[in-house]
């Protein structure tokens, strides 16, 4: 029994985990249809087994735990530049994302109370949980919005553009609702079901048509033509620096000299230029 319960827990966060590399820089979206489908016909599963009172909150927690520990590398990776904040990595690596999946556990606890033995009624139930909560993370104790599940389509240039008119949690709980729908095939006991799975592939496409459409229409527009031209000037200074104990004054002196040859470069007819070890794009 404890070994089962052992792989149930390996299962869910390895779930999660997976469901990382479907935001960038990876873009996999096409993952989320497996995680989230897998994550919601096992809990619809479980739930049709245990007792009506118990909480699903640990598959929840576990869920959004392997998400956020495999999706927030990159502050860890923040805190490397500077010496004394090292200490926080093991903060960032295993406390942050710890803290951020008890709203997914409080997602599946909430499922597990007005949980529905209909398949279709868990999964509106689940996706309106799902995306409830998410819009509670980005907002509560100043907000957290980062790695919402609807960045998975950051790369998708057409599907986005629905955003402009519902927002980004109403996108953010349909792309939910769009990621678990294979589980309601799967799992599908009448024609209802099969229904509601098409009816969010003609959503889809009606999101994909107006991305076209509002494209498209961008691209027709005629461009303006400015006799002037903008250069971003920058120096190519590592980071590294500004924590070192080099002189301050210094720097600051080669930043000022770097200011006054920034008339050089602007009249250059050139895109690239280095001066001094400096780089200027």
């Amino acid at each position: 029994m404890f070994k089962k319960k052992f792989l149930n827990s390996l299962y869910i966060i390895f779930l999660g985990a997976v469901s990382s590399y479907s935001l960038p820089p990876y873009n996999y979206f096409i993952i989320n249809f497996i995680t989230f489908s897998l994550f919601f016909i096992f809990i619809f599963k479980i739930k049709k087994k245990i007792s009506s009172h118990k909480s699903l909150f640990k598959y929840g927690w576990y869920f959004g735990f392997g998400y956020f520990m495999f999706s927030l590398y990159w502050v860890v990776i923040s805190l490397t530049f500077d010496q004394s904040f090292k200490f926080l990595i093991p903060v960032a690596i295993v406390l942050l994302p710890a803290l951020l999946a008890i709203f997914y556990g409080l997602t599946a606890h909430l499922f597990s109370i007005l949980y529905s033995k209909n398949v279709v009624g868990s999964f509106f139930i689940f996706s309106i949980l799902f995306g409830t909560i998410e819009f509670i993370r980005g907002s509560i104790l100043t907000g957290f919005p980062w790695n919402l599940i609807a960045f998975s389509f950051s790369d998708s240039i057409y599907f986005i553009q629905i955003l402009s008119i519902i927002g980004t949690y109403s996108f953010n709980l349909i792309c939910i609702s769009l990621f678990t729908v294979p589980a309601v095939f799967i799992l599908r006991k009448s024609k209802k079901e099969i229904m509601v799975c098409i009816f969010f592939i003609l959503m889809t496409i009606g999101f994909l048509i107006f991305g076209y459409i509002r494209n498209d229409n961008f691209n027709s527009l005629d461009s303006v033509k400015n006799s002037f031209r903008i250069k971003a000037i920058s120096p190519n200074i590592s980071i590294d620096r500004f924590y070192s104990k080099q002189d301050q004054l210094k720097i600051i002196n080669e930043l000022v000299e770097l200011r006054t040859h920034n008339l050089f470069v602007a009249r250059g007819n050139y895109s690239r230029h280095k001066y001094r070890g400096f780089e200027y794009v």
